[in-house]
C-alpha cells in the first residue's frame, strides 16, 4: 500500500508519489522503444540505477514544492472476466465461497505512466504540465481525464497564471490533447536542446474552454489539427 494518498483520483485514474517499490515498473516503461521514441527530455530511466535515483529526487520535490511534481499514474482495471466466469460457476457448485468471488470481483489499479507539473526546463519560472503513459493505456481518454484535473489543480488550489506544455514535432495525438485541453499552439522552439512544440494556456482560456464539452473541444482539436497537416 501507498504510504501517501492519492494526490487526485478521477473516475478511473488516480496519480500518487512515487516509492521506491516503483522503480521495476518505471524502468520497464521506459525499456519500451515506442514511449520512447517521440520523449524531447528523454533520460535513461530505463537504468534501474537511474530510475531509483530519479524517484529519490522526486520524493525531496514533494516535500520541497507541495503540488507540483511527476506522479506515479495508476487507471482502474476490471476484475478479469474469464476468472469472474469461473468463480461463479465454482461458487454456483458450492466449490468457492461467495466472499471470495465478491473479492475476485473487485476492480484494481494497474500502473500506466505519470503525470507531472513540474517548472520547464531551462525556464523554472514557467510551470509545466505534462504526461507520459505505457502503450497499452494510449488511446483510451487518460491523458484527457490526467489532464483536465491537472488543470484544475493548477488554476484552482495552486492559483496559477498560466500552464505551459511541449511536446515533439511530430506528436500529433498529443497535439490533439493539448488543443482539446485548451492550450493555445505557439510553434516550434529549442527544449533541452531539441526542437519541440510549445504550448501555453492561461486561466482566461482554461476558463474559456470549461464552457464547453470535452467532446465538443476535441472536435474542433482535431479539425486543427488535420487542417494543419491537410
Amino acid at each position: 500500500m501507498a504510504p501517501f494518498p492519492p494526490l487526485l483520483q478521477t473516475a478511473r485514474l488516480r496519480l500518487r508519489r512515487f516509492t521506491p517499490a516503483d522503480v521495476p515498473a518505471l524502468v520497464a516503461m521506459h525499456r519500451e522503444p515506442r514511449v520512447r521514441e517521440l520523449l524531447v527530455d528523454d533520460q535513461p530511466l530505463d537504468d534501474p540505477a537511474v530510475a531509483a535515483d530519479f524517484v529519490r529526487r522526486m520524493q525531496a520535490w514533494y516535500h520541497d514544492h507541495p503540488g507540483l511534481g511527476i506522479w506515479h499514474a495508476e487507471r482502474l482495471q476490471p476484475a478479469d472476466a474469464a476468472a469472474l466466469a469461473e468463480a461463479r460457476a465454482a461458487v454456483a457448485a458450492g466449490e468457492l465461497d461467495a466472499a471470495a468471488l465478491a473479492w475476485l470481483d473487485r476492480p484494481g489499479w494497474q500502473f500506466c505512466g505519470w503525470f507531472n507539473l513540474m517548472p520547464m526546463s531551462g525556464q523554472p519560472p514557467r510551470i509545466e504540465l505534462g504526461c507520459r503513459l505505457r502503450p497499452e493505456a494510449w488511446g483510451g481518454g487518460l491523458a484527457l481525464e490526467g489532464g483536465e484535473a491537472l488543470l484544475a489543480q493548477a488554476f484552482g488550489p495552486l492559483a496559477l497564471g498560466e500552464v505551459w506544455a511541449v511536446c515533439h514535432p511530430q506528436h500529433r495525438s498529443v497535439d490533439v490533447v493539448l488543443r482539446t485541453l485548451g492550450f493555445d499552439a505557439l510553434g516550434t522552439a529549442a527544449y533541452d536542446g531539441r526542437p519541440a512544440a510549445h504550448y501555453r494556456l492561461d486561466r482566461a482560456g482554461w476558463q474559456a474552454a470549461q464552457r464547453h464539452g470535452l467532446r465538443e473541444r476535441r472536435r474542433h482539436a482535431v479539425a486543427a489539427v488535420r487542417a494543419l497537416a491537410a
